[in-house]
């Protein structure tokens, strides 16, 4: 099921909700029991955590310094 929702937003990136709260570009997309967290360009999707629903995503997520 993840790799459908993948290969998804990868074409349709905007699918998501915006995240900012994460960091600049970050989006965020539910996926049955699962919250994809990701980014993406012209030519990339960048998958920056898969988080079960239960956790608390803004303790378990810290974007990568820039």
């Amino acid at each position: 099921m993840l790799w459908e929702a993948f290969a998804e937003l990868a074409r349709f990136p905007h699918m998501g909700r915006s995240r900012p709260d994460y960091g600049p570009d970050f989006q965020s997309f539910r996926v049955r029991q699962h919250i994809i967290i990701y980014q993406f360009t012209d030519t990339e999707l960048r998958i920056a955590r898969i988080l079960h629903i239960r956790r608390d995503a803004d303790t378990a997520f810290e974007p990568a310094p820039e």
